[in-house]
């Protein structure tokens, strides 16, 4: 990958039956552990829902990429309660 150019981020999320619905999830594409960008969610995302993302690393490096996702036991997005973090990470190595 030649740093500047785009790259496609897609990732398939299921939550375990019981676990919820999707209530939120968040890209940290610099791995700094900001988690700046939120993801597009459909209304009500239910148990699974695909998220994709585009991004441009300006310098050269290995980069580990992070999605942080969330699910509530009621589908709830604001309580902060009954709420459960997953990550996902990949490698991107970056020329």
């Amino acid at each position: 990958m030649k740093s500047g150019a785009p790259v496609a981020f897609a990732a398939s999320i299921a939550v375990p039956p019981g676990a919820g619905q999707i209530v939120a999830a968040e890209w940290d594409f610099e791995g700094d552990g900001t988690f700046p960008v939120k993801a597009a969610l459909p209304r009500r995302a239910g148990a699974t829902v695909t998220v994709r993302a585009s991004h441009s690393f300006t310098r050269p490096g290995t980069y580990f990429p992070a999605l942080r996702v969330v699910s509530q036991r009621q589908g709830d997005a604001i309580t902060p309660f009954a709420r459960i973090q997953n990550l996902g990470r990949v490698r991107v190595v970056v020329e």
